[in-house]
């Protein structure tokens, strides 16, 4: 379905104040949420020794990741190899079996569906 909105001055003016006032919001809320100045009364909630240790193997395993992702690359590759071969084969014969017109079941899987369009007046 598609609509169409007249281009007018109206409309280009109310699109560009909200573009304007959405930028002036986020803008507001990240400079109260990052840069307030902080009251006495507000504890630190810095990082603990065992939070550090259970997050440090995780950060150490994302930048090898980052660096070297060849290590996992090729280790799924054969199994990601014969899952596709698998996907292949059962796509090609439910194919031909639409083809031939033997299964009403490969029919289904297989048969284009009509798309759905609704006319706008």
């Amino acid at each position: 379905m598609t609509y169409y909105i007249e281009v007018t001055v109206n409309n280009a003016a109310a699109a560009s104040i909200g573009v304007i006032g959405a930028a002036y919001y986020a803008l507001r809320v990240f400079i109260g949420a990052m840069h307030n100045r902080v009251k006495p009364t507000v504890d630190s909630r810095e990082i603990t020794r065992s939070e550090l240790i259970a997050l440090a193997p995780l950060v150490l395993v994302l930048v090898v990741f980052a660096f070297y992702p060849q290590f996992v690359l090729k280790r799924s590759e054969p199994s990601v190899r014969a899952a596709i071969a698998t996907a292949q084969a059962e796509s090609q014969s439910a194919s031909s079996a639409y083809a031939t017109g033997s299964s009403t079941a490969a029919r289904a899987l297989t048969a284009p569906r009509p798309l759905k369009t609704a006319s706008v007046p």
